[in-house]
Formats: structure tokens, C-alpha cells, sequence
């Protein structure tokens, strides 16, 4: 593989992931490039940023309208009922039909190989598989029971475009992001990235987007592309709380809305929550309720407890974890 090329866009409320993500893919692939889009860093950002020999930072702050931008956007979303104030909504809709333009234009300054990662995800553990696969683009598809409710309310909602990987050439890339952007200017939905991403590929190929690992052609200008779908679950895993493995997943994707958190320390605060929680299943329900009902413990671990005291916790329950599988391996001698 001639290049191994990563792009994202976000401003200063996210620096602390996009900044952790840099270092993670400066470990994992040293001789990549990392496309930063600055929607708004402060300078002393901008200057950590620059610092890692990876990354190329690329002013977008004056090409997005901040003030009107919204007006381009439908006042009302089809089939959707949006959480927002519809004004609010309409500023974010503006927002997510920029994400696109900034791919389009990293893939005019590359020669092939893209990976889309949202300005709150990173890798953890590298991603060989991903290119010694064949495929052109490959969509990650969200958990099936999420995918059937959002389908009950009338949204379209299989795909995350927090994680894309594009391995093909520039020149087919850029025929692909452009209709993807004709596509959005043309919407009437919410959340305009993904449903429109979404469209473009089930109008053409419809049953690409029922399970992962799908594979299958669709053509563009008579271009044909190979689609391939790949689980969040694996690949942008958001759902971090539920737990998961860190040896089989490899990309998080931090969805929340305390960016200025530092990274490590909430990730192990998960880690630890998930602990504590394997050890209130095995008290009696009488004093897990208890417990429970006296403190969120997710609360509890995640942001109260000082960082310096998370290793120390740390060990503790997974000494008493080990302990218990201990105990109940021996009691079966008995």
C-alpha cells in the first residue's frame, strides 16, 4: 500500500479527543498522514496539533458560514421529529452537510486509501484487515436492535458515518463524496450525512445495508463501487458502557457531551464502572438494590472519583474479581 491517509474536522470543544487520536494513529502507523480540519481551535491547540510529524492541519474556519449557513437547510425534516429547537437543529443539520465538503476536499490533496474518523473517535488497536480487504468503501453499520427501532419511528438510521473507510483511488473517491454532497443539497431528512449517505447506496443497492460484512456493487456515473458493510460494534463502538473487548474492538467513538474530560481517565473510569458492576451482580439483590438506590455508581466512578485514585480502585476490584473466580473454581471440589 503506497499511502495510509486519516481525516477529521472539529473544533476546540473536541481537541482533547482529536489530540489523543493523533498520538494513537502516530503508534499504530507511524508513516500515516493525519488531515486535521480546523472548524475553530484556539492557537495554543493549533500549535500541539502541528507539532506531531503525522498531522496536516488545514484551516476550514472561514469557508463554513457560520451565521447563515442554517437557511440552506429545510425548516421541516421528513419523517423525524428532532430533539431541537428546529432552529438549532437546522445549525447542526448546516454543520453535518459540511462534513462531506472537508472529505472531498482531503481527497483532492491525496492518491488513494481514506479513512474517515469523527473528531470524538480514535483507534485502539490497529485496522491491518481493513486494508488487505477488497472493497472501494466500507460503511459501519449500527447494532441491529438500534437500526429496528429507529425503522418503527420512520427513520432511516443503519449507518454511522463517524467511521468510512475509502480504499480506492482519488479520482473515483471524488465521484463518490460528490454525489454524496448532490445528494444532501437534495435532502428533506435529518441528520443529512448519514441519511443521505444511506440513500445513495439503497437506492442502488438495497439489501448492501441489512447485515454486516455485506458486500455488493453499485455504480455511480457508470462507476462501479464495492461496498462493504463493517459493525460499529467493532469499528466506531459507542455503546462503551455496555462494555466491550479491547482486544476485539478497534475504534471508539466517544459520543458524549463532556468533551473537555480527559481521555484516559474516562476510559478507565468505564472500565472501572463496568468492575463494579460485575461485582453488584454478585451481592444478594436485597443490598444491590440497596446500594443502587443509595448512589448512581456509573456517576459515582465515572466523574466524581479523582483521577489519581482510579488505579488504586482499579486494582482493588480486579483482585477481588480474581479472588471470586478463584473461590468458585475450588468450591466445586466440595
Amino acid at each position: 500500500m503506497k499511502e495510509i491517509n486519516f481525516v477529521t474536522m472539529c473544533d476546540k470543544n473536541y481537541f482533547p479527543y482529536v489530540n489523543f487520536s493523533a498520538k494513537q494513529l502516530m503508534k499504530f502507523y507511524p508513516n500515516c498522514k493525519f488531515f486535521i480540519y480546523d472548524w475553530g481551535f484556539t492557537q495554543p491547540q493549533k500549535n500541539i496539533l502541528k507539532s506531531y510529524p503525522i498531522t496536516i492541519l488545514v484551516d476550514w474556519y472561514e469557508k463554513i458560514d457560520w451565521e447563515f449557513g442554517y437557511k440552506k437547510i429545510t425548516e421541516k425534516f421528513e419523517g423525524y421529529i428532532p430533539p431541537h429547537d428546529n432552529l438549532v437543529q437546522r445549525k447542526n443539520e448546516y454543520l453535518y452537510s459540511q462534513v462531506p465538503v472537508c472529505i472531498l476536499d482531503c481527497a483532492k490533496r491525496i492518491n488513494e486509501n481514506l479513512i474517515v474518523l469523527d473528531g470524538d473517535a480514535f483507534l485502539i488497536n490497529k485496522i491491518d484487515e481493513i486494508f488487505e480487504d477488497n472493497f472501494d468503501i466500507g460503511v459501519t453499520l449500527r447494532p441491529k436492535d438500534e437500526i429496528e427501532r429507529a425503522r418503527k419511528m420512520g427513520i432511516e438510521a443503519e449507518l454511522n458515518t463517524a467511521v468510512i473507510f475509502f480504499k480506492l483511488d482519488s479520482k473515483r473517491m471524488q465521484l463518490f463524496i460528490e454525489q454524496w454532497i448532490r445528494d444532501i443539497e437534495t435532502s428533506k431528512k435529518a441528520w443529512v450525512d448519514q441519511t443521505s449517505l444511506i440513500t445513495l447506496i439503497k437506492q442502488r443497492k438495497r439489501n448492501i445495508l441489512t447485515d454486516y460484512y455485506n458486500k455488493g456493487i453499485i455504480s455511480i456515473s457508470n462507476i462501479e463501487f464495492k461496498i462493504k458493510t463493517f459493525p460499529c460494534n467493532i469499528y466506531g463502538l459507542y455503546q462503551i458502557e455496555k462494555g466491550y473487548n479491547d482486544k476485539k474492538v478497534k475504534i471508539l467513538h466517544i459520543k458524549s457531551e463532556r468533551r473537555k474530560e480527559n481521555i484516559r481517565e474516562r476510559i478507565r473510569g468505564i472500565r472501572i464502572y463496568l468492575t463494579i458492576s460485575k461485582i453488584l451482580k454478585i451481592l444478594p439483590k436485597l443490598i444491590r438494590n440497596r446500594i443502587i438506590k443509595i448512589m448512581d455508581i456509573k456517576t459515582l466512578i465515572i466523574f466524581i472519583i479523582r483521577p489519581q485514585k482510579l488505579k488504586k480502585i482499579e486494582k482493588i476490584t480486579f483482585k477481588w474479581l480474581k479472588f471470586k473466580k478463584l473461590l468458585n473454581f475450588a468450591l466445586k471440589f466440595f
